[in-house]
């Protein structure tokens, strides 16, 4: 065949697959439905855990599609690389990112995840996932537990143990180890702003390690067609705003953040509102004493969120394989939404806030800096957004 006829071919190909995709969840249950309070969304119970095996198979073409299908937002050079290194051209040596299969939360995993492609790009090598075993996919569902449970895969190239590779490890600190073969030494640390250095066509046009960090979050967050199709259907139904505030508060194994109401976030978004006639938020936490809360501004604001069902909600931020498929669904439809959003008010170490306001920026969605509540750096988690932030500085 031509290229003008693979081109066809794959084009009906990803048209057949999607037909496929949404006539599947529809039967499934898989489309999310909405209670029926206007500021209450959807419960765990409407997310149908079980009603289908995920088949993680012949998926490579819709993995292209979606970093194809970011030219929007996502620089065409990137995309351009992405799609020739990771669909068309192979490499060997390639660069290898281990899942976390403990209990790792998924902002430092995902963070871990762009800093490595971000190496991988750099040194024009394709990126690829040691795809089993991870901690928030739920073998019941979904045999295997790799990422492509959730998102799509990030290549088609194969590749076995044999292949030389260098391999990236999820680590705290906002860092990445690398391993090169037989040779883990501290010299081998390469620190995650290190790894997020921007290519020289986009230094020279005044980006900076933010910009291409934001890039190569949005480019990277490719959810599976199921997901996306559960994220419209609530979009739609919400009615969402030409304009809402994106509200992380972050209630689990972190108790110095606890320390900050709902309160300390709502004289924020006030200030917003005052500023920008702002008046929709939507609430992405893990406790539902907040989301009763919000009852106390309801006049003012319209609120957005999904439940926090009591029986799991403990957690959330230790998964494990016995995690509910469904759990992991609504975290990522929360990183979805709050991407969404045109402003942020999060929590200051909480590396989900992070993801989310980085994915936001690759989309073009930030209007203003991200507001971060706290200003405590003494504990080794402070690693940014502290008293030596200059003032006007997004971070």
């Amino acid at each position: 065949l031509n290229r003008a006829q693979m081109g066809k071919l794959r084009v009906f190909r990803c048209i057949s697959s999607c037909l496929i995709v949404s006539i599947v969840c529809l039967v499934s249950g898989q489309i999310i439905r909405t209670g029926t309070q206007p500021n209450f969304a959807v419960s765990h119970s409407m997310l149908g855990e079980v009603d289908a095996v995920i088949d993680t198979t012949a998926h490579d073409i819709f993995g292209e599609h979606c970093f194809s299908g970011k030219s929007s937002y996502v620089d065409s050079r990137i995309i351009d690389q992405l799609v020739e290194l990771q669909f068309h051209n192979c490499t060997s040596p390639f660069v290898k990112m281990h899942v976390h299969t403990q209990s790792q939360g998924f902002g430092v995993q995902f963070a871990s995840y762009y800093s490595a492609l971000s190496h991988a790009l750099g040194e024009r090598q394709t990126f690829a996932f040691e795809d089993a075993g991870w901690n928030y996919a739920n073998p019941a569902v979904c045999g295997n537990r790799g990422l492509s449970c959730h998102f799509l895969p990030v290549t088609s190239c194969l590749y076995n143990a044999t292949q030389p590779s260098i391999s990236h490890n999820v680590a705290l600190g906002r860092a990445n180890v690398v391993v090169f073969p037989d040779d883990l030494t501290e010299a081998n640390m390469i620190m995650h702003q290190e790894l997020l250095q921007p290519p020289d066509w986009a230094v020279a046009s005044g980006k900076d390690a933010r910009w291409w960090e934001g890039q190569l979050a949005a480019a990277l967050f490719c959810l599976r067609p199921e997901t996306r199709m559960s994220a419209q259907h609530l979009q739609d139904e919400w009615q969402w705003p030409a304009s809402v505030i994106g509200m992380h508060i972050r209630r689990g194994d972190r108790t110095d953040l606890h320390k900050y109401s709902l309160q300390a976030y709502m004289e924020e978004a006030v200030k917003l509102k005052s500023a920008y006639g702002v008046d929709a938020i939507y609430l992405s936490t893990d406790n539902n004493d907040i989301l009763r809360q919000t009852s106390q501004w309801s006049s003012d604001f319209r609120f957005f969120f999904m439940t926090s069902d009591p029986s799991v909600s403990k957690q959330h931020y230790q998964f494990n394989k016995n995690t509910p498929n469904e759990l992991t669904t609504t975290m990522l439809l929360d990183l979805h939404f709050l991407s969404e959003c045109d402003y942020f008010i999060g929590a200051q170490r909480s590396m989900f806030g992070w993801v989310a306001t980085r994915i936001r920026l690759g989309k073009g969605r930030e209007r203003t800096c991200p507001i971060w509540i706290g200003n405590d750096t003494r504990n080794k988690y402070g690693w940014w957004n502290g008293g030596t932030v200059a003032p006007g500085t997004c971070v």
